[in-house]
């Protein structure tokens, strides 16, 4: 039988204030609620988004559940998991992010089934919270009715997070960080989580379903990435590794899209995103996904772009070796330039002719040609 019982929501004051609206936009905030799961060793991933009819309603999204086959937490576990805000228990992180659906809708609800190591048994626990309880942020201590239930024999362990009463539903004006994020649209999620969660797709390391259905690398990308690992050195002369990983996708609009990941807690995550232009990018090679990833890179970096670490030379010299690297890519399976430099051949054989090496100012004169 269930019981509900008063838990302490107990949080550092310098925190409550900024983590209901914390992430860039609310699609930042779901993902947020997807790399939770991830990082609690989640195989399936189940999302629920209900989208708004013709009824009238101001935004078009009506509620959102996430649903994962993770740890769960346990009821032992559960306050100081759950209901402490700035503590220690996410490492690098002031474990804000299990509230990331506050920034979407004011309502949300935390259900879990975990094995209570402690209590020698599994148990169901409930949590609704209301954003509303957050206005007096001056606020420390609060309690929150937990609903508890002791289940018998063995489950399966998960951890759901569902959300309703969404801000860009409410009558007053809605907050720029609280609107409903054009990634989330009906027409764009999926793709949308494709750029975020490639790898994870791709490799089938997490099952993630949308509306029960299953998100798949064949609805996506076309054959296996490929994967160049190279090395960077900055203006100090530390060498860095860097990869790059390029996905042919399954898009219309015939452009490169080059995303910056960061390691966070195990979790590969973009923090940078811009459009790749080139001479050598020609609309026949279709749409591409360039992901690039290297333990020099921090959030650090791309929010403050002149840190010391690197400068401003520093960034510069990492955005030319990065764009030099796509060109080459994408130059190696340009058709047009390996029909290009057939004729070079044909036209400058002094050039590739071992026996008749070219002078050095017909090499100068042959490259600029060859790149102009």
């Amino acid at each position: 039988m269930a019981k509900i019982s008063n838990h302490v929501f107990s949080t550092n004051s310098r925190v409550i204030k900024d983590f209901l609206t914390h992430y860039k936009n609310t699609f930042y905030a779901f993902c947020e609620l997807l790399n939770n799961s991830i990082q609690a060793n989640s195989t399936v991933v189940d999302i629920k988004i209900e989208y708004a009819t013709k009824e009238l309603t101001k935004a078009p999204i009506k509620s959102i559940t996430v649903k994962d086959n993770g740890n769960g937490v346990s009821l032992s576990d559960f306050d100081k998991k759950i209901l402490e805000i700035g503590t220690d228990v996410k490492k690098g992180g002031q474990g804000v992010g299990r509230f990331a659906a506050l920034q979407i809708g004011c309502n949300i609800e935390i259900e879990t089934v975990a094995y209570d190591d402690d209590l020698k048994k599994y148990y169901k626990v409930k949590l609704p919270i209301n954003s509303s309880l957050f206005e007096n942020r001056k606020l420390v201590d609060m309690k929150f009715p937990v609903t508890e239930e002791i289940l018998t024999g063995k489950h399966n362990s998960y951890y759901q997070v569902s959300i309703k009463g969404l801000h860009h539903n409410q009558h007053t004006k809605t907050d720029r960080k609280n609107v409903i994020a054009k990634e989330l649209l009906e027409e764009n999620i999926r793709l949308s989580l494709f750029e975020r969660y490639p790898y994870e797709i791709f490799n089938e390391t997490v099952k993630f379903s949308l509306n029960k259905k299953k998100l798949t690398k064949s609805e996506f990308a076309y054959d296996t990435p490929v994967l160049k690992a190279v090395t960077f050195t900055d203006v100090k002369g530390n060498e860095h590794p860097i990869s790059f990983q390029f996905y042919k996708v399954k898009l219309n609009d015939n452009k490169a899209k080059v995303f910056f990941q960061v390691n966070n807690n195990g979790l590969k995550t973009v923090v940078n995103t811009y459009t790749y232009s080139s001479e050598w990018f020609t609309q026949e090679m279709g749409s591409w996904f360039i992901y690039i990833d290297s333990p020099l890179f921090s959030w650090d970096l791309f929010k403050n772009i002149d840190m010391d670490e690197l400068g401003d030379e520093g960034i510069d010299k990492l955005k030319s070796f990065a764009k030099d690297i796509i060109t080459d890519f994408f130059i190696s399976i340009n058709k047009n330039f390996e029909t290009f430099t057939h004729k070079l051949r044909d036209s400058y054989p002094v050039y590739f002719d071992d026996k008749n090496a070219a002078s050095e100012t017909q090499k100068i004169v042959f490259e600029q040609f060859a790149y102009i």
